[in-house]
C-alpha cells in the first residue's frame, strides 16, 4: 500500500509539473510582442526598463487622417534598415543588440520620422487609419495575428515586401505573398506624420 502511494504522488507530482510548464509556455507565446517597456529618448539614444510603462505622448503623435502626407521613400526605409538587418531577435529590446517586432517599428517612426509610437504590438495597431491591402505605401505598418493571443508588426517597404523582427531570423524583409504571412495578416494602418 505504502507502494502504490508513492507512485500515486510521483504521477501527481509530473501531472503538476507538466501543467505549470504548460502554462508558462503558453504565456511566453500569447505575450508575443506585447511586453510594455518605458522608453525615452535621449540624444538618439534609447533606453529599456521592462513592466515600467510606455512612451510618453509628444506633440508630434502620429495620428488618424484620411489625408496622409507623402509616403516616406522606398530608399530612405531600405537605407535605415541596412543597419538593422541581421539583428537578433530580443523580447523587449529596442537596440541594434537584440529587437522586438514593436520595438523595431518604434525606433524606426521616432528615427526617421521623429513620431512616438506606442511601445506594444496592441497599442499600435489602434494608432493611424486602417487601409486596404491592395493600398499599401511604403511606411505603412502591417499587423498579423500569428497565434490565438500573439500579434506581430512590421512596416511596409514596397513591392509587397516588408521589414520586421522574426523571433527565428531577427530582422530581416519577407514578402506579404509567402502563404505563412498571407494566413497571418490581419490588418494594415498609415500614420499621419504631422508636419511641424
Amino acid at each position: 500500500m505504502i507502494v502504490y502511494l508513492n507512485i500515486s504522488a510521483a504521477k501527481v507530482s509530473w501531472r503538476r509539473f507538466f501543467f505549470i510548464a504548460s502554462l508558462l509556455i503558453l504565456l511566453l507565446f500569447m505575450s508575443g510582442c506585447m511586453q510594455k517597456v518605458k522608453v525615452t529618448y535621449d540624444s538618439r539614444q534609447i533606453k529599456s526598463v521592462a513592466n515600467e510603462g510606455t512612451v510618453s505622448a509628444t506633440n508630434r503623435d502620429a495620428i488618424p487622417c484620411e489625408d496622409v502626407s507623402t509616403p516616406p521613400e522606398i530608399e530612405d526605409l531600405q537605407n535605415y534598415f541596412k543597419n538593422w538587418r541581421g539583428v537578433r531577435y530580443r523580447y523587449g529590446g529596442v537596440t541594434t543588440k537584440g529587437v522586438d517586432c514593436s520595438g523595431l517599428i518604434l525606433r524606426a517612426y521616432k528615427d526617421l520620422y521623429d513620431v512616438d509610437l506606442p511601445r506594444t504590438v496592441a497599442e499600435q495597431a489602434r494608432k493611424g487609419t486602417r487601409i486596404q491591402k491592395k493600398y499599401l505605401r511604403p511606411g505603412d505598418l502591417i499587423f498579423f495575428k500569428t497565434g490565438r493571443y500573439s500579434r506581430h508588426v512590421g512596416i511596409y517597404v514596397g513591392e509587397n515586401n516588408f521589414i520586421h523582427a522574426s523571433r527565428s531570423k531577427g530582422v530581416i524583409q519577407s514578402n506579404l505573398n509567402n502563404v505563412y504571412w498571407q494566413a497571418k495578416y490581419w490588418q494594415a494602418k498609415r500614420l499621419q506624420l504631422v508636419k511641424s
